[in-house]
């Protein structure tokens, strides 16, 4: 079963906080929890981590195919992987360029 309000989101920058995460993708809704994965050594970014909205229409919003030309992070174009890395999340990749 997809979890409609949950995105997972690869590819992120080492430098990313949830923070981060949280004030790019409140421009499609409420944010109510993000997670940007660690690494316990360098306390980096692993590259990847989770936004939870409010609502399944705010995934809905950061996913539709006239929002991904615009949707940039940290200078970086986001884009919906395929096929889903995880059949029960919605997912987005950040392209390393």
């Amino acid at each position: 079963m997809l979890e409609e309000r949950k995105l997972f989101v690869a590819g992120l920058p080492q430098q990313t906080r949830e923070g981060d995460l949280r004030g790019h993708f409140a421009r499609y809704g409420e944010v109510v929890h993000t997670r940007v994965v660690l690494d316990m050594a360098s306390g980096n970014s692993r590259g990847f981590g989770f936004v939870e909205f409010a609502d399944e229409a705010a995934t809905l919003r950061a996913l539709a195919d006239d929002e991904m030309p615009n949707h940039v992070f940290r200078g970086r174009k986001v884009r919906r992987p395929l096929p889903p890395l995880d059949r029960r999340l919605a997912a987005v990749e950040i392209d390393a360029c």
